[in-house]
């Protein structure tokens, strides 16, 4: 665990903070890593998220990301990857090398793959957190009949933080964002996307029986991205 310091200010003057980094390798799944190096890295990106505190990194080694979920308390989809903390998670070799993988459910969606047990790639609930680096792919999301809320949107990255201006500041990096499917925003919902490609992605509204494709991404803001 590389140890870097950052400086805050409190009533009584300046106080010193950790920001740790934390590092994963899927070749390690399944294994009791500890995070604190590449030799001992967490099997998943959310074992990493979930030891991290405001302010560190996580840092993905070259792999496919394809097992593992995760669901928030206020979001009827699962995801790889939940960050729900200021953080930064960055892959090591970029979005080339570097694929995190969702999943269609055909129960009740044998068409769309909108069932129960779809996994989107990323969701995004912290106003402070960064992506970086990473291909997003085969991300759904589940939505029952007439769902049309945050939590059903953006099958590869969901910023589920509201309609408000909080919406557009996690940012999305340099990141690939292709073949996923949802409600609105089939790639990427709310964020801020920067030198970003965006392609071949789709929604798909079970409330009114529409489908549109090339639904790339939906309520962001986007810089050098296409």
């Amino acid at each position: 665990m590389k140890i870097g310091i950052l400086l805050g200010v409190t009533a009584l003057g300046w106080t010193v903070l950790a920001a740790n980094t934390w590092y994963v390798d899927d070749a390690n799944y399944g294994a009791s890593g500890t995070g604190e190096s590449l030799e001992t890295a967490f099997g998943t990106i959310q074992e990493a998220v979930t030891r991290a505190s405001a302010g560190d990194t996580v840092l993905v080694a070259p792999g496919t990301y394809n097992r593992g979920s995760t669901k928030a308390s206020d979001d009827s989809t699962s995801s790889r990857v939940v960050i729900d903390k200021d953080i930064t998670v960055k892959s090591i070799e970029g979005a080339a090398k570097t694929i995190i993988v969702g999943a269609p459910d055909f129960t009740g969606e044998p068409l769309h793959g909108l069932g129960p047990d779809a996994v989107r790639c990323v969701a995004m609930s912290a106003t402070g957190s960064v992506l970086e680096g990473f291909t997003l792919t085969g991300g759904y999301v589940y939505q029952s009949t007439g769902s049309d809320s945050f939590t059903v949107r953006g099958g590869g990255v969901n910023i589920a933080i509201g309609n408000n201006s909080n919406l557009h500041k996690p940012f999305v990096v340099d990141c690939v964002i292709s073949n996923n499917v949802a409600t609105r925003g089939g790639g990427a919902f709310g964020g801020t996307l920067v030198r970003c490609f965006v392609a071949e992605n789709r929604v798909y509204n079970t409330a009114s029986n529409t489908t549109r494709n090339g639904a790339g991404a939906r309520s962001g803001r986007y810089y050098n991205s296409w």
